[in-house]
């Protein structure tokens, strides 16, 4: 024999009570998964408020806006900023909106909106 060389390595059989508690295991840490990525939507749409438009404001500022693309330079035109101006739980928000938005809601009526991150405008 060869001192070099090593025996070869002998794997014990893996028992039928072991192996379905090993996939036992894995599915649980499966679903445990699944579970908590599910889980992570839920903050995304509880994270909004709901107010009363109590004004509206536009600020002209026309620009060209380009954006450029797998498919190519698009070019859009903006004719400014505009914003609703919502109080929800007593405080004064002011929603930037897109033209649509802004002239489908009216005064008095109720808006929900992603609630902002850091502070309030």
């Amino acid at each position: 024999m060869n001192p070099s060389s090593k025996p070869p390595l002998v794997v014990p059989a893996i028992s039928r009570k072991e192996m379905i508690i090993g996939v036992v295991i894995a599915l649980a840490i499966f679903a445990a998964v699944i579970y908590g990525m599910g889980q992570m939507g839920n903050r995304i749409t509880a994270n909004k408020l709901t107010g009363v438009i109590e004004g509206k404001d536009f600020t002209p500022a026309p620009e060209t806006q380009l954006t450029i693309g797998k498919s190519g330079v698009k070019s859009e035109h903006l004719k400014g900023d505009f914003f609703l101006k919502v109080r929800a739980g007593g405080d004064l928000y002011w929603v930037g909106v897109d033209e649509a938005t802004y002239n489908a809601r009216k005064e008095g009526e109720s808006y929900t909106f992603p609630a902002p991150q850091g502070g309030k405008k």
